[in-house]
């Protein structure tokens, strides 16, 4: 085999140590001084990126929970603020209704409460003598009773400007339309004159 051959093997050895050792060399001196800065620079970026994540997390944590209570404390005012105008609709809304029935609505509260303690009083009274013939009634309530209802009719309160006693209210139509009559005939008097 020419590989073992004794008088070229220390040539092919030399030339093997020679470039190796070379090769070594030039590693040595420019690949791994560049391959150690290229590690070293992503060890140390990374480490700042870890930091920057860390960092990053607290702030976020910060930022939610500054976020919660910022949210919190509005849904607070907000409830409050609600509150307030709840109770200050129920108020004015009383107020307001204490103002009308005192006002607008007495006449019709009279109304009703005068129809109401009517309609219990002849209730009452039915019921007092349940089988009681007309003609069995005591005369005496009999006539208390017609005349309680007559007098009530004439002071029945002047509900919504509806006047109960019609025939007043017919004569004094037929008054005013009497007397707007006259003057157009007067006036047309006077311009025949003329």
């Amino acid at each position: 085999m020419p590989q073992l051959d004794k008088v070229t093997f220390f040539s092919q050895f030399f030339w093997l140590c020679f470039f190796f050792l070379g090769f070594y060399f030039v590693l040595l001196k420019y690949f791994l001084p560049k391959m150690s800065r290229i590690l070293k620079f992503r060890n140390k970026k990374m480490s700042t990126s870890q930091e920057g994540v860390t960092s990053m997390q607290k702030e976020n944590d910060k930022v939610r929970d500054s976020y919660q209570s910022l949210v919190s404390s509005g849904l607070n005012l907000s409830e409050n603020m609600l509150k307030k105008n709840l109770q200050y609709t129920e108020k004015w809304l009383e107020s307001k209704t204490e103002n009308a029935n005192k006002t607008k609505l007495e006449p019709a509260n009279k109304a009703y409460i005068y129809s109401l303690g009517e309609t219990v009083f002849s209730q009452n009274l039915a019921l007092s003598q349940p089988f009681a013939q007309p003609s069995k009634v005591p005369l005496p309530l009999f006539l208390e009773t017609l005349f309680t209802k007559l007098y009530r009719n004439e002071k029945k309160p002047d509900f919504l400007g509806i006047h109960f006693n019609r025939n007043k209210t017919i004569e004094n139509e037929k008054k005013t339309s009497s007397k707007k009559e006259q003057k157009i005939v007067s006036n047309t008097g006077k311009n025949k004159k003329k």
